[in-house]
């Protein structure tokens, strides 16, 4: 089971300000966060993953997803996530009518 959280106001982050998320790569769960609005000072969104994993199970999992508004924000993670010798990486997968999804994902080379 997840975590969800429906922000419905407005959440401005600082700049350098960073949203923290647990994921738990062993069993493909995770904090969820769905922004309908945000304010991006600096243009930039810092995200904090905390994972214990010891086995990197799952290629991808859902994390949080912003406002079609924040789409040329950069938005990154503080340091890679890294399970067992395979990274993980912040990715904008797809945009659905007024938002825009982000996964944590396997960096497959």
């Amino acid at each position: 089971m997840k975590n969800s959280v429906l922000f419905l106001e407005n959440v401005k982050f600082e700049r350098g300000a960073a949203l923290n998320l647990r994921t738990n790569m062993d069993e493909r769960l995770s904090d969820f966060i769905n922004f309908h609005d945000v304010t991006l000072e600096g243009g930039e969104l810092l995200v904090r993953i905390s994972d214990n994993s010891t086995v990197p199970k799952y290629v991808k999992t859902p994390l949080f997803v912003l406002p079609a508004s924040a789409e040329f924000a950069e938005v990154r993670l503080i340091k890679p996530l890294e399970i067992a010798g395979v990274s993980y990486a912040l990715k904008k997968d797809k945009k659905i009518e007024d938002y825009m999804l982000f996964l944590c994902r396997a960096s497959l080379s």
